[in-house]
């Protein structure tokens, strides 16, 4: 299951563990601006710093429950984060053109089992296996949802 994070949804990934966190920086190829964490339970919430009608004070929000995004968002400011981090290890990894990810370090290992040229091709295979739904409608979601 694809959600937008949402001010009415954030406690739900509360007792959730992150397995993947992808951020897209502003203006790098693909997905500009978009980052989505996928969890356990194979759901995945996604949102946006890219368009004007991106709410800040909701990234913040988002952060606080998910704070494994910090480093990814390169998160400033003080942040009074409602769960503690995973003590899990995440294995960075730069998937090329100001795309990040951070994958569970178990799964890390499973990326390279994938095929395909490029990282962002294996990175891609991964996510698919790990969630309820489709990679690719994830920005478009966030895309009209933000933009009404």
């Amino acid at each position: 299951m694809i959600k937008v994070f949402k001010k009415d949804n954030l406690n739900e990934v509360l007792n959730k563990k992150p397995l993947i966190l992808y951020y897209s920086e502003n203006g790098a190829c693909g997905p500009s601006g978009l980052f989505f964490v996928v969890f356990d339970d194979k759901s995945c919430y996604a949102y946006s710093t890219y368009y004007e009608k991106s709410d800040m004070k909701l990234i913040h929000e988002i952060v606080e429950y998910v704070p494994e995004l910090a480093s990814l968002l390169r998160g400033e400011g003080n942040y009074s984060f409602k769960r503690e981090r995973q003590k899990d290890e995440y294995e960075f990894v730069y998937l090329g053109l100001g795309n990040y990810g951070l994958i569970l370090e178990e799964l890390y290992d499973k990326m390279h089992e994938y095929e395909g040229q490029y990282s962002f091709g294996k990175f891609k295979q991964l996510v698919s296996n790990n969630i309820e739904g489709d990679i690719k409608d994830i920005y478009d979601m966030v895309k009209e949802e933000i933009n009404g």
